[in-house]
């Protein structure tokens, strides 16, 4: 068999061109490598991130504030002693005799209940919301601001049952509630609210009670019963 002949100069370059081109590769890859940063990235947990505000306090759109969305309740089993048990969220309560319960007006409502009037005043409303982001000072201040010519200082509590933390202020004077926030956008004299925020439950809940002040407080011991009868459903 006859050999090609590498010492002929055409070869030999080509030879030269071949082991040249096998090279080239070779080294692009091994800078590649080098330059490449295999740390691992870090990301914020989702737990780190912010949350948004809490929905406006008698507002029943969540475009005014923040957010808040409805969740599924159960209503209707008698609770000892009298009244109906209210559960939701891992959250149980004693809804007073005489509270009507009512479809709610928004989607954005877990449950509605209508206090019956006093005579000649118009009848109160309890609406449930779930919430999500905000503290309970945040949410005091916005009510408190919603309130002009208030005859006294707002009344606030706290109590707490297991895991939950329940904070309450009540309120007393003209009350107005802006367009954005489902309201007419008239002062309405001579109102009360009451704010409850639940938290410590799976998903932080507000418990708000409006409407004459002749009413609520016609309503004022029950309103007080309902806030004590709040507790952990299991």
């Amino acid at each position: 068999m006859r050999r090609h002949d590498t010492s002929s100069p055409i070869l030999s370059i080509f030879h030269r061109r071949c082991t040249r081109l096998l090279i080239i590769p070779a080294i692009l890859c091994s800078l590649s490598a080098c330059s490449r940063d295999d740390t691992p990235t870090e990301s914020t947990p989702v737990a780190d991130l912010p949350a948004g505000p809490l929905a406006d306090p008698l507002g029943r759109s969540p475009s005014f504030v923040g957010e808040a969305s409805s969740t599924d309740a159960t209503i209707g089993t008698p609770a000892p002693g009298g009244g109906t048990l209210l559960v939701s969220e891992g959250v149980a309560m004693t809804v007073p005799e005489g509270w009507v319960q009512e479809t709610p007006e928004s989607t954005m409502r877990a449950a509605q209940f209508r206090l019956p009037p006093a005579d000649g005043a118009a009848p109160g409303e309890m609406a449930v919301f779930r919430i999500r982001g905000g503290g309970v000072e945040d949410n005091f201040t916005r009510w408190i601001g919603q309130f002009s010519s208030m005859p006294g200082e707002p009344q606030r509590g706290r109590r707490t049952a297991g895991n939950l933390a329940i904070d309450w202020i009540k309120l007393r004077g003209t009350l107005t509630v802006a367009p954005m926030a489902g309201g007419t956008g008239e002062a309405q004299p001579d109102s009360v609210f009451y704010g409850i925020i639940i938290m410590g439950a799976p998903v932080p809940m507000q418990i708000r009670i409006s409407g004459p002040a002749a009413t609520l407080d016609r309503h004022a011991q029950a309103i007080t019963d309902f806030i004590n009868s709040i507790e952990p459903s299991n």
